[in-house]
């Protein structure tokens, strides 16, 4: 995971409401990553590395399995994991979009 974070973090854009739910390899090195805001869900395309491609709105996406694991800039449940750096620093929290 440590290798797709700044991906992650890119298409999150700093919305502490978002979260990623999905997240599968695209053409060209890129990964294809669902991100839920609120009602609204994207598909958003970029490089491991952060740099986003392309956002696409996604309508007709099915609701979030509440049970999934999912990536959030934020904690939002007492039982979400931390995802930190090596050297301690918090880059967000997996837990379960029903949180």
């Amino acid at each position: 995971m440590p290798q797709i974070l700044p991906a992650l973090r890119a298409c999150l854009g700093g919305d502490l409401g978002a979260f990623v739910d999905d997240v599968r390899p695209s053409g060209n090195g890129r990964l294809e990553i669902r991100v839920r805001r609120g009602r609204a869900t994207e598909r958003c395309l970029a490089s491991p590395a952060g740099q986003v491609a392309m956002r696409l709105p996604l309508p007709d996406a099915a609701p979030p399995e509440p049970a999934a694991t999912a990536f959030f800039l934020e904690r939002r449940c007492v039982d979400a994991r931390r995802v930190a750096a090596p050297g301690g620093t918090i880059l967000g929290w997996l837990a379960y979009p029903a949180c």
